[in-house]
Protein backbone atom coordinates (compact mmCIF):
# COMPACT_ATOMS: atom_id res chain seq x y z
CA UNK A 1 0.00 0.00 0.00
CA UNK A 2 2.56 2.17 1.03
CA UNK A 3 4.69 1.79 -2.37
CA UNK A 4 1.32 2.56 -4.21
CA UNK A 5 0.47 5.69 -2.49
CA UNK A 6 4.13 6.67 -2.55
CA UNK A 7 3.34 6.21 -6.79
CA UNK A 8 0.69 8.70 -6.59
CA UNK A 9 2.48 11.54 -4.76
CA UNK A 10 5.16 11.76 -7.19
CA UNK A 11 2.72 11.62 -10.04
CA UNK A 12 0.72 14.98 -8.72
CA UNK A 13 3.63 16.50 -7.81
CA UNK A 14 5.10 15.99 -11.76
CA UNK A 15 1.47 16.75 -12.88
CA UNK A 16 1.48 19.92 -10.70
CA UNK A 17 5.21 21.24 -12.22
CA UNK A 18 3.94 20.52 -15.71
CA UNK A 19 0.77 22.23 -15.00
CA UNK A 20 2.50 24.99 -13.79
CA UNK A 21 5.45 25.27 -16.42
CA UNK A 22 2.15 25.34 -18.97
CA UNK A 23 0.87 28.09 -17.26
CA UNK A 24 4.45 30.26 -17.56
CA UNK A 25 4.63 29.07 -21.16
CA UNK A 26 1.55 30.47 -21.55
CA UNK A 27 1.98 33.76 -19.87
CA UNK A 28 4.79 34.38 -22.06
CA UNK A 29 2.77 33.39 -25.08
CA UNK A 30 5.37 30.00 -25.76
CA UNK A 31 3.53 27.82 -25.34
CA UNK A 32 0.79 28.58 -28.00
CA UNK A 33 3.33 28.99 -30.48
CA UNK A 34 4.35 25.75 -29.82
CA UNK A 35 0.99 23.69 -30.06
CA UNK A 36 -0.39 26.42 -32.51
CA UNK A 37 -1.67 24.20 -35.14
CA UNK A 38 0.04 25.75 -38.79
CA UNK A 39 -2.45 26.12 -41.78
CA UNK A 40 -2.01 23.68 -44.30
CA UNK A 41 1.11 25.39 -47.22
CA UNK A 42 -1.57 24.43 -49.92
CA UNK A 43 -4.60 26.18 -48.48
CA UNK A 44 -2.46 29.21 -47.71
CA UNK A 45 -1.62 29.31 -51.32
CA UNK A 46 -4.97 29.32 -52.54
CA UNK A 47 -5.72 31.63 -50.47
CA UNK A 48 -3.48 33.94 -51.41
CA UNK A 49 -3.01 33.39 -55.02
CA UNK A 50 -5.99 33.49 -57.92
CA UNK A 51 -5.62 29.84 -60.11
CA UNK A 52 -3.25 28.64 -58.07
CA UNK A 53 -3.78 24.93 -58.66
CA UNK A 54 -2.97 26.02 -62.39
CA UNK A 55 0.09 26.94 -61.69
CA UNK A 56 2.33 24.51 -62.76
CA UNK A 57 5.27 24.03 -60.90
CA UNK A 58 4.05 26.05 -57.60
CA UNK A 59 1.10 24.07 -57.10
CA UNK A 60 3.29 20.61 -57.31
CA UNK A 61 6.03 21.94 -54.64
CA UNK A 62 6.57 20.06 -51.07
CA UNK A 63 5.40 21.66 -48.00
CA UNK A 64 8.52 23.08 -47.13
CA UNK A 65 9.07 24.84 -50.19
CA UNK A 66 5.06 25.79 -50.86
CA UNK A 67 5.33 27.45 -47.33
CA UNK A 68 8.57 29.55 -47.89
CA UNK A 69 6.53 30.92 -51.46
CA UNK A 70 3.75 31.39 -49.16
CA UNK A 71 5.82 33.42 -47.10
CA UNK A 72 7.40 36.02 -49.31
CA UNK A 73 4.40 36.23 -51.27
CA UNK A 74 2.30 37.57 -48.02
CA UNK A 75 5.15 40.00 -47.22
CA UNK A 76 6.09 41.01 -50.73
CA UNK A 77 2.07 41.84 -50.81
CA UNK A 78 2.49 44.38 -47.66
CA UNK A 79 5.63 45.53 -48.63
CA UNK A 80 7.74 43.98 -45.81
CA UNK A 81 11.13 44.44 -45.95
CA UNK A 82 11.45 41.13 -45.18
CA UNK A 83 10.13 38.03 -44.80
CA UNK A 84 11.04 34.93 -42.14
CA UNK A 85 11.54 31.78 -43.33
CA UNK A 86 12.00 27.69 -42.19
CA UNK A 87 15.45 27.20 -42.68
CA UNK A 88 16.18 26.92 -46.36
CA UNK A 89 19.01 26.19 -47.90
CA UNK A 90 20.34 28.42 -50.63
CA UNK A 91 19.85 26.11 -53.14
CA UNK A 92 16.04 25.81 -51.94
CA UNK A 93 15.69 29.52 -51.64
CA UNK A 94 17.10 30.18 -55.23
CA UNK A 95 14.35 27.32 -56.56
CA UNK A 96 11.70 29.55 -54.67
CA UNK A 97 12.87 32.18 -55.68
CA UNK A 98 13.42 31.06 -59.59
CA UNK A 99 9.62 29.52 -59.82
CA UNK A 100 8.36 32.42 -58.23
CA UNK A 101 9.58 35.05 -60.85
CA UNK A 102 8.16 32.34 -63.63
CA UNK A 103 4.57 31.60 -62.05
CA UNK A 104 3.27 34.74 -60.56
CA UNK A 105 3.53 37.67 -63.00
CA UNK A 106 1.17 39.65 -60.73
CA UNK A 107 3.68 39.92 -58.40
CA UNK A 108 5.91 42.30 -60.61
CA UNK A 109 6.89 44.43 -57.44
CA UNK A 110 9.80 42.79 -56.46
CA UNK A 111 13.55 42.28 -57.84
CA UNK A 112 14.42 39.42 -58.64
CA UNK A 113 17.85 40.11 -60.65
CA UNK A 114 20.08 40.83 -57.58
CA UNK A 115 21.79 38.47 -55.00
CA UNK A 116 19.48 37.54 -52.14
CA UNK A 117 20.55 38.34 -48.49
CA UNK A 118 19.16 37.79 -45.22
CA UNK A 119 19.83 36.29 -41.88
CA UNK A 120 21.37 32.15 -41.78
CA UNK A 121 21.73 30.16 -39.11
CA UNK A 122 24.74 28.10 -37.60
CA UNK A 123 24.43 25.76 -40.40
CA UNK A 124 24.01 28.16 -43.47
CA UNK A 125 20.10 27.94 -43.73
CA UNK A 126 18.25 31.17 -44.32
CA UNK A 127 15.80 32.20 -41.36
CA UNK A 128 14.74 35.11 -43.06
CA UNK A 129 14.65 36.75 -46.70
CA UNK A 130 15.60 40.70 -47.40
CA UNK A 131 13.00 41.78 -49.98
CA UNK A 132 14.07 44.33 -52.71
CA UNK A 133 11.46 46.32 -54.56
CA UNK A 134 11.10 47.93 -58.06
CA UNK A 135 8.54 50.49 -56.89
CA UNK A 136 6.60 51.85 -53.65
CA UNK A 137 3.12 50.02 -52.60
CA UNK A 138 1.47 52.69 -54.10
CA UNK A 139 2.96 52.95 -57.64
CA UNK A 140 2.48 49.03 -57.79
CA UNK A 141 -1.19 49.49 -56.95
CA UNK A 142 -1.70 51.75 -59.48
CA UNK A 143 -0.10 49.58 -62.25
CA UNK A 144 -1.66 46.67 -60.92
CA UNK A 145 -4.71 47.84 -61.45
CA UNK A 146 -3.67 49.00 -65.32
CA UNK A 147 -2.65 45.20 -65.93
CA UNK A 148 -5.68 44.00 -64.52
CA UNK A 149 -8.25 46.52 -66.52
CA UNK A 150 -6.24 45.10 -69.78
CA UNK A 151 -7.17 41.81 -68.87
CA UNK A 152 -10.58 42.29 -68.52
CA UNK A 153 -10.48 43.56 -71.83
CA UNK A 154 -9.03 40.27 -73.20
CA UNK A 155 -11.62 38.24 -71.41
CA UNK A 156 -14.37 40.89 -73.00
CA UNK A 157 -12.69 40.82 -76.18
CA UNK A 158 -12.54 37.20 -76.26
CA UNK A 159 -16.44 35.66 -75.18
CA UNK A 160 -17.54 32.93 -77.10
CA UNK A 161 -13.91 32.31 -79.16
CA UNK A 162 -12.25 28.53 -78.70
CA UNK A 163 -9.00 28.18 -76.62
CA UNK A 164 -6.82 28.35 -79.65
CA UNK A 165 -8.68 31.73 -80.60
CA UNK A 166 -8.49 33.16 -77.29
CA UNK A 167 -5.01 32.63 -77.42
CA UNK A 168 -4.55 33.70 -80.78
CA UNK A 169 -5.96 37.01 -79.61
CA UNK A 170 -3.47 37.92 -76.57
CA UNK A 171 -0.73 36.81 -79.03
CA UNK A 172 -1.99 39.62 -81.43
CA UNK A 173 -2.76 42.36 -79.04
CA UNK A 174 0.65 42.12 -77.42
CA UNK A 175 2.92 41.19 -80.46
CA UNK A 176 1.06 44.59 -82.28
CA UNK A 177 1.63 46.62 -79.08
CA UNK A 178 4.92 45.94 -77.00
CA UNK A 179 8.58 46.66 -78.51
CA UNK A 180 11.23 44.55 -77.57
CA UNK A 181 13.30 46.72 -75.39
CA UNK A 182 16.35 46.04 -72.72
CA UNK A 183 16.85 49.59 -71.45
CA UNK A 184 13.38 50.14 -69.96
CA UNK A 185 13.25 49.60 -65.76
CA UNK A 186 10.03 47.76 -66.41
CA UNK A 187 10.88 45.02 -69.18
CA UNK A 188 10.59 42.61 -67.04
CA UNK A 189 7.99 42.70 -65.75
CA UNK A 190 4.19 41.87 -67.18
CA UNK A 191 3.55 45.74 -66.55
CA UNK A 192 6.15 46.29 -68.99
CA UNK A 193 4.16 44.19 -71.67
CA UNK A 194 0.88 45.13 -71.07
CA UNK A 195 1.06 48.76 -70.48
CA UNK A 196 4.33 50.56 -71.37
CA UNK A 197 3.99 48.20 -73.81
CA UNK A 198 8.25 48.39 -73.58
CA UNK A 199 9.65 44.52 -72.37
CA UNK A 200 11.88 41.93 -73.05
CA UNK A 201 11.26 38.15 -72.87
CA UNK A 202 11.49 37.98 -69.05
CA UNK A 203 7.95 40.50 -69.15
CA UNK A 204 6.45 39.51 -72.19
CA UNK A 205 6.33 35.62 -71.04
CA UNK A 206 4.91 37.26 -67.85
CA UNK A 207 2.48 39.16 -69.04
CA UNK A 208 1.43 36.16 -71.72
CA UNK A 209 0.78 33.59 -68.79
CA UNK A 210 -1.26 35.97 -66.71
CA UNK A 211 -3.44 37.21 -69.73
CA UNK A 212 -4.06 33.04 -70.04
CA UNK A 213 -4.84 31.99 -66.61
CA UNK A 214 -7.68 34.73 -66.88
CA UNK A 215 -8.51 33.35 -69.94
CA UNK A 216 -8.99 29.51 -68.15
CA UNK A 217 -5.76 28.37 -70.53
CA UNK A 218 -2.96 26.17 -69.05
CA UNK A 219 0.46 27.43 -69.52
CA UNK A 220 4.07 27.69 -67.78
CA UNK A 221 6.50 30.10 -67.88
CA UNK A 222 9.95 28.22 -68.70
CA UNK A 223 13.55 30.32 -68.53
CA UNK A 224 16.88 29.24 -69.22
CA UNK A 225 20.67 29.64 -69.83
CA UNK A 226 21.92 29.87 -73.58
CA UNK A 227 24.50 26.89 -73.68
CA UNK A 228 28.09 28.35 -74.00
CA UNK A 229 26.39 32.30 -73.61
CA UNK A 230 26.02 34.65 -70.83
CA UNK A 231 21.72 36.04 -71.86
CA UNK A 232 19.44 33.28 -70.09
CA UNK A 233 15.79 33.46 -72.44
CA UNK A 234 12.43 32.97 -71.03
CA UNK A 235 9.02 31.65 -73.04
CA UNK A 236 5.92 29.85 -72.73
CA UNK A 237 4.32 26.50 -73.58
CA UNK A 238 -0.22 26.33 -73.37
CA UNK A 239 -2.07 23.40 -73.13
CA UNK A 240 -4.53 23.04 -75.92
CA UNK A 241 -7.08 19.84 -75.59
CA UNK A 242 -4.63 17.50 -73.64
CA UNK A 243 -1.37 18.47 -75.78
CA UNK A 244 0.98 21.37 -74.97
CA UNK A 245 2.75 23.91 -77.83
CA UNK A 246 5.71 26.10 -77.43
CA UNK A 247 4.94 29.78 -77.38
CA UNK A 248 7.46 32.31 -77.90
CA UNK A 249 5.70 35.88 -78.28
CA UNK A 250 9.05 37.95 -77.61
CA UNK A 251 10.07 37.00 -81.07
CA UNK A 252 6.60 38.55 -82.92
CA UNK A 253 7.23 41.68 -80.78
CA UNK A 254 7.93 44.74 -82.21
CA UNK A 255 11.84 44.91 -83.37
CA UNK A 256 13.78 47.14 -84.69
CA UNK A 257 16.00 45.45 -87.17
CA UNK A 258 12.58 43.56 -88.69
CA UNK A 259 10.98 47.16 -89.11
CA UNK A 260 13.70 48.44 -90.56
CA UNK A 261 13.93 45.96 -93.01
CA UNK A 262 9.94 46.85 -93.96
CA UNK A 263 8.61 43.98 -91.72
CA UNK A 264 5.80 45.53 -90.01
CA UNK A 265 3.00 43.31 -89.59
CA UNK A 266 3.35 40.20 -87.09
CA UNK A 267 5.11 37.26 -87.73
CA UNK A 268 4.58 34.29 -85.96
CA UNK A 269 7.74 32.89 -85.61
CA UNK A 270 7.31 30.44 -82.74
CA UNK A 271 3.43 30.30 -82.28
CA UNK A 272 2.05 26.79 -80.82
CA UNK A 273 5.12 24.94 -81.88
CA UNK A 274 7.43 21.99 -80.94
CA UNK A 275 10.43 21.97 -78.70
CA UNK A 276 12.55 20.03 -81.56
CA UNK A 277 11.67 22.84 -84.14
CA UNK A 278 13.74 25.24 -81.33
CA UNK A 279 17.43 24.94 -82.75
CA UNK A 280 18.99 27.34 -80.22
CA UNK A 281 20.91 25.83 -77.66
CA UNK A 282 18.97 26.57 -74.40
CA UNK A 283 18.64 24.79 -70.88
CA UNK A 284 16.13 25.22 -68.75
CA UNK A 285 16.95 26.07 -65.37
CA UNK A 286 17.17 23.34 -62.93
CA UNK A 287 14.52 24.55 -60.54
CA UNK A 288 11.56 23.48 -62.62
CA UNK A 289 12.81 20.19 -63.04
CA UNK A 290 13.07 19.47 -59.65
CA UNK A 291 9.45 19.74 -59.02
CA UNK A 292 8.17 18.15 -62.01
CA UNK A 293 8.81 17.21 -65.79
CA UNK A 294 9.02 19.78 -67.85
CA UNK A 295 5.34 20.44 -70.40
CA UNK A 296 6.85 18.01 -73.55
CA UNK A 297 5.98 20.40 -76.79
CA UNK A 298 5.77 17.46 -79.52
CA UNK A 299 3.49 19.01 -82.21
CA UNK A 300 3.50 21.54 -84.98
CA UNK A 301 -0.16 20.58 -86.11
CA UNK A 302 -1.76 23.84 -84.03
CA UNK A 303 1.33 26.70 -85.22
CA UNK A 304 -0.23 29.48 -87.43
CA UNK A 305 1.02 27.80 -90.32
CA UNK A 306 0.15 24.29 -90.11
CA UNK A 307 -3.53 25.85 -89.20
CA UNK A 308 -3.04 28.04 -92.29
CA UNK A 309 -1.69 25.73 -94.81
CA UNK A 310 1.64 27.64 -95.00
CA UNK A 311 3.72 25.12 -93.19
CA UNK A 312 6.07 23.13 -95.48
CA UNK A 313 7.25 20.01 -94.38
CA UNK A 314 8.89 18.89 -97.64
CA UNK A 315 9.49 20.01 -100.72
CA UNK A 316 7.12 18.27 -102.98
CA UNK A 317 4.51 20.67 -101.58
CA UNK A 318 6.71 23.87 -101.85
CA UNK A 319 5.45 24.51 -105.70
CA UNK A 320 1.91 24.08 -105.24
CA UNK A 321 1.24 26.15 -102.11
CA UNK A 322 3.59 28.51 -103.29
CA UNK A 323 1.90 28.93 -106.34
CA UNK A 324 -1.49 29.01 -104.63
CA UNK A 325 -0.42 32.06 -102.18
CA UNK A 326 0.97 33.90 -105.55
CA UNK A 327 -2.23 34.02 -107.50
CA UNK A 328 -4.08 34.93 -104.96
CA UNK A 329 -2.18 37.93 -104.33
CA UNK A 330 -4.15 41.29 -105.28
CA UNK A 331 -3.22 42.44 -109.11
CA UNK A 332 -1.67 45.50 -106.79
CA UNK A 333 0.94 42.74 -105.46
CA UNK A 334 1.42 42.37 -101.75
CA UNK A 335 3.36 39.81 -99.32
CA UNK A 336 2.87 36.32 -97.77
CA UNK A 337 4.63 34.07 -95.83
CA UNK A 338 5.65 30.59 -95.64
CA UNK A 339 7.33 28.41 -92.81
CA UNK A 340 9.45 25.47 -93.59
CA UNK A 341 10.59 22.38 -91.75
CA UNK A 342 14.03 22.82 -92.37
CA UNK A 343 16.45 25.93 -92.90
CA UNK A 344 18.00 24.00 -95.85
CA UNK A 345 14.35 23.98 -97.82
CA UNK A 346 13.71 27.92 -97.14
CA UNK A 347 17.01 28.91 -98.38
CA UNK A 348 16.02 26.99 -101.25
CA UNK A 349 12.80 29.21 -101.61
CA UNK A 350 14.59 32.06 -104.08
CA UNK A 351 15.60 29.66 -106.48
CA UNK A 352 12.37 28.16 -106.76
CA UNK A 353 10.28 31.12 -107.06
CA UNK A 354 11.85 32.60 -109.78
CA UNK A 355 9.90 30.48 -112.49
CA UNK A 356 6.91 30.71 -110.41
CA UNK A 357 6.67 34.56 -110.08
CA UNK A 358 7.60 34.67 -113.95
CA UNK A 359 4.30 32.67 -114.96
CA UNK A 360 1.92 34.65 -112.59
CA UNK A 361 3.62 38.19 -112.25
CA UNK A 362 5.13 38.70 -116.14
CA UNK A 363 7.17 42.00 -115.42
CA UNK A 364 7.41 42.11 -111.54
CA UNK A 365 9.60 42.64 -109.10
CA UNK A 366 10.08 40.48 -106.35
CA UNK A 367 11.85 39.83 -102.60
CA UNK A 368 12.28 36.73 -100.63
CA UNK A 369 13.25 37.45 -97.09
CA UNK A 370 14.92 34.51 -94.93
CA UNK A 371 13.92 34.91 -90.83
CA UNK A 372 14.67 32.89 -88.04
CA UNK A 373 12.24 30.26 -87.75
CA UNK A 374 12.69 29.48 -91.26
CA UNK A 375 10.62 31.64 -92.25
CA UNK A 376 9.93 33.53 -95.68
CA UNK A 377 8.51 36.56 -96.17
CA UNK A 378 7.58 36.72 -100.28
CA UNK A 379 6.73 40.50 -101.69
CA UNK A 380 5.92 41.20 -105.07
CA UNK A 381 5.38 44.47 -106.79
CA UNK A 382 4.02 43.95 -109.96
Amino acid sequence: MRERRTARIVTGRVCALMLALALALSSCGVLSGLFEEREDPRDRAASLMEHFEDRYFLSALDDKRLAAVCDIYEAAMAFEKSCTLERLSSEELSEVLTLMAAECPELFQLDYTGSFTGLTDRSGRFVSLDLVYLMDEDKYRERRRDCEEVLAGFVRDTAGLDAEGRERFVFDAVAASCRYDLSSANAGTAWGALVDHRAKCDGVSAAFKWAMEALDIPCVTLTADVVGGVVGHAWNAVELDGDWYRVDLTQSTRIDEFENAGLTDVIYFAFNISDDFVTEPYEVLDAFASVRPLPECERMDRSYYALHGLYIENDARRDAIASRELFALPTSGGTFTLQFSTPESARALPSALTPLVSAAYPHASWTCQTLPYNICVVTVNP
